[in-house]
């Protein structure tokens, strides 16, 4: 149960840091995205952990399981973290108070809160290699947290931070990718430009 409040208090620091980049713009309060992740990262760790004591076995299935939860664990680090530029996304300075422009290349063409799509792969994973109560409870809970927090990104937060985001949003699905958009990954991804 531990492991999954501290996964919650996560979700806390991330509506926290949107705050306030948004409205009250306190510097100690910049890193809470990053501890945010920092949070997650140990909560789903422990929940692991917990659950392989419980169902500790190891077959072709399971091992397959780990490979794919790798894949979404990877495209979750990528898409947060290296598909936009670092400094300019997560470390604010005050000095910085213009609006950005959003980028609608790569993962953020495929939709606007694509790393909702491999968090969830990521749970779905760990819930079929460890289908024990801890597992599906934190899982479930974190990508409902998930959910809710895009949801007030979108609302809330990224129109007043992004310049154009108005009209990203009517290019751009909201979570679930269409063939349009697909393809627009596909292409900005190889260098090209959005169909």
């Amino acid at each position: 149960m531990a492991f999954i409040i501290l996964g919650a208090c996560a979700f806390v620091l991330y509506f926290l840091y949107d705050i306030n980049s948004v409205t009250m713009r306190k510097r100690f309060l910049f890193p809470a995205f990053g501890i945010g992740c920092i949070l997650l990262v140990i909560s789903t760790a422990g929940l692991v952990k917990i659950s392989w004591e419980q169902e500790r076995f190891l077959s072709v299935g399971g091992m397959l399981l780990a490979v794919l939860g790798m894949v979404f664990g990877g495209l979750l680090i990528y898409t947060l973290f290296f598909a936009l530029p670092f400094k300019t996304t997560y470390i604010k300075k005050e000095k910085e108070r213009a609006k950005p422009t959003i980028s609608s290349k790569g993962m953020y063409a495929l939709c606007r809160h694509p790393a909702v799509l491999w968090l969830i792969g990521l749970f779905i994973v760990l819930g079929a290699e460890f289908p024990t109560a801890e597992m599906m409870a934190g899982g479930t809970l974190f990508c409902v947290l998930d959910i809710l927090y895009v949801i007030f990104q979108d609302l809330w937060t990224f129109p007043r931070e992004f310049e154009n985001y108005d009209e990203y949003r009517r290019r751009v699905p909201f979570l679930i990718p269409n063939a349009k958009s697909i393809r627009n990954c596909i292409n900005t991804l190889r260098g090209g430009n959005e169909i």
